[in-house]
C-alpha cells in the first residue's frame, strides 16, 4: 500500500524536477513502514465489536461454531482486504473471513464430490491461515499440514492452530517426501515462473496417495487484457508481494514469484505425461480465479 502510495506521489510530482523531494518523501515512507513494523504487535487482535458483527453476518451463510480470530500482521491477504475496504473495517474483516471459510467448504464440495479421501490435506503455500485456520471445523477428522517458504508463518500456524508445517524454499525437493490423500494450492501456480511451475507441479503430483487429488487455481491466459509473447504461458515480474514490499517477509525478487498466465492447451498437454484424470472447474472454486482438481490413477 504504501509502496503504491510512494508511486504514486512520485508520478505526480516528476522524478526528474524533483528528485530530492521525492526521495525525501521515499525515506519518510520507508521510516513509517519500519516504525509500524517494529511497534504494531505480530498478532493482531480485533476489535471485538468489529470481530461480533463480522461473525454475525458469516453465521447467516456458513455453519460457524467459533474460530481462532488472531492475524498476523505480515498476513497480505488481510492487508488487502483493509486497503480495499479502508473505509469500513468490518467490511473488510467480515470479506477475510468469508474468502476463508468459503474456499474451504467449496474443497470439502469438491473432496465429496468426487470421492476423495481426506484424511491428510496438505496446504500448500498456506499464508497465514486465511483459509487453513477454517479447516478443523470443515474437516475434522483430517490431519492438517501447511508448508511455506515464510517461515514466520509455519511458526504462527503452529502456535494458533496446533498445525505441523513444512519450510521449504523454491526449490521443490525441499518439501520432502511425505504423501497426501489431498492438497490444495490457491494463489500458488498464479505467481510461478514457468520453470517451478512445472517443477512444483511435479512435485505435489508426486506427493499424492494413490486416488488422491491437488486443488489448485491458476489465470486463465484469456483474460490477460495484452498481447502475450506465448498463447499458453506467460509470466509478469509483478505480484502483490512486490507491491507490498515494506511487509518484512514479502515476496520481492519478482524473478520467482510474479504472476502467471496459463492456457487449458498448456495444461492438458503438461498433464497427459502424467498418470492422472483432471478436470477444469473453471470458476466453482473460486470466483476470482479457474481451477482444476488432478487425480492420481
Amino acid at each position: 500500500m504504501l509502496k503504491k502510495l510512494k508511486d504514486y506521489i512520485g508520478n505526480k510530482l516528476g522524478i526528474e524536477q524533483n528528485k530530492l523531494a521525492i526521495e525525501d518523501l521515499y525515506h519518510r515512507f520507508d521510516f513509517i513502514s519500519a516504525y509500524i513494523n517494529l511497534t504494531v504487535p505480530e498478532k493482531i487482535e480485533l476489535n471485538p465489536t468489529v470481530l461480533h458483527q463480522a461473525i454475525t453476518r458469516l453465521k447467516l451463510t456458513f455453519p460457524l461454531e467459533g474460530f481462532n480470530s488472531i492475524i498476523h500482521r505480515n498476513d497480505l491477504m488481510f492487508a488487502f482486504h483493509v486497503y480495499n475496504h479502508r473505509k469500513d473495517l468490518t467490511e473488510a474483516v467480515y470479506s477475510y473471513f468469508k474468502i476463508g471459510i468459503r474456499t474451504a467448504t467449496n474443497l470439502h464440495k469438491i473432496a465429496s464430490r468426487f470421492n476423495i479421501k481426506t484424511d491428510t490435506l496438505l496446504d500448500f503455500g498456506s499464508g497465514y491461515g486465511r483459509v487453513s485456520r477454517f479447516f478443523p471445523q470443515v474437516f475434522p477428522n483430517a490431519e492438517i499440514t501447511i508448508s511455506e517458504v515464510k517461515g514466520h508463518s509455519i511458526k504462527f500456524q503452529n502456535e494458533q492452530f496446533g498445525f505441523n508445517g513444512i519450510e521449504h524454499s523454491q526449490n521443490p525437493e525441499s518439501l520432502g517426501n511425505s504423501t497426501f490423500d489431498i492438497i490444495l494450492a490457491l494463489s500458488v501456480f498464479t505467481h510461478l515462473p514457468k520453470s517451478s511451475f512445472e517443477g512444483w507441479l511435479n512435485k505435489l503430483i508426486n506427493a499424492l496417495e494413490p486416488k488422491g487429488a491437488l486443488v489448485f487455481t491458476f489465470n486463465n491466459i484469456s483474460n490477460f487484457k495484452e498481447q502475450a509473447s506465448d498463447p499458453n504461458f506467460h509470466y509478469l515480474t509483478l505480484s502483490e508481494d512486490s507491491s507490498f514490499s515494506f511487509v518484512s517477509d514479502s515476496l520481492s525478487d519478482t524473478s520467482e514469484y510474479g504472476s502467471t498466465y496459463v492456457s487449458y492447451t498448456y495444461l492438458e498437454e503438461f498433464l497427459a505425461n502424467h498418470k492422472v484424470d483432471f478436470t477444469f472447474l473453471k470458476h466453482e472454486y473460486t470466483p476470482h480465479q479457474e481451477s482444476i482438481i488432478v487425480i492420481k490413477e
